[in-house]
């Protein structure tokens, strides 16, 4: 190798060494203090859901602790409700599985205002007619996105904030880093117990318009 071909390739090495230390053009660390500026995000949120007049923001305790154990900020998310279900099926079990649309952010950062998006079942604004919904079992949610869950009737569309102790806490996973807050936006279908079958994606999709509670399967 000569000494230009090595010399070029030295250089664009050093650039790209200077490119992934960056999380933006500006120089800046995309998720610098970023556990504190997480733990402050969600603290905020909580307070305002305290101090809120109205039903449509809210906290819930973790369905994981016993009653009156809750003893920080951190032992609860955070609800705003966009819509109210009507149905009078009641709600999921730990136990159960559900037919959802979500989509999951982190935190505002310069970069995302609104978030970056680190998993969705639908693209754009979410809608009862056309947006996608997937199965999954509640038990194989983290704590938060379960406590919310089992919350929800069918027919609810919440933004649920979940604090790092109630999410993936000091673990990153894939795309998400450790210590985040998880912004879920999350529309319940429909909900089925143990001992019965799904229904197909298609049968959901024919009821998606009027989400009632004869979606459950008994």
């Amino acid at each position: 190798m000569n000494n230009k071909l090595l010399l070029l390739l030295l250089a664009v090495l050093t650039l790209a060494g200077f490119a992934s230390c960056s999380e933006t053009d500006d120089g800046e660390d995309e998720y610098a203090d970023w556990q504190n500026r997480n733990t402050t995000y969600f603290n905020n949120m909580f307070d305002q859901a305290v101090a809120s007049q109205t039903d449509n923001l809210d906290t819930i305790r973790s369905y994981a602790l016993t009653t009156g154990v809750a003893t920080s900020k951190d032992d609860y998310i955070v609800v705003k409700k966009i819509d109210e279900g009507t149905s009078t099926s009641g709600s999921p079990l730990f136990t159960d599985s559900v037919e959802i649309a979500y989509r999951g952010r982190l935190m505002p950062t310069t970069t995302y205002t609104d978030g970056y998006v680190f998993d969705q079942t639908f693209d754009g604004d979410y809608s009862w007619e056309s947006s996608h919904t997937t199965h999954m079992f509640i038990s194989a949610t983290v704590t938060g996105f379960a406590t919310a869950i089992q919350n929800m009737k069918i027919g609810d569309h919440w933004l649920v904030y979940i604090p790092q102790k109630l999410g993936y806490g000091a673990t990153a996973k894939s795309t998400i880093p450790a210590y985040s807050t998880l912004v879920f936006e999350i529309a319940l279908h429909a909900f089925y117990h143990p001992d019965t079958d799904k229904l197909t994606s298609a049968q959901v999709k024919t009821r998606v318009a009027q989400p009632t509670g004869v979606w459950i399967r008994k």
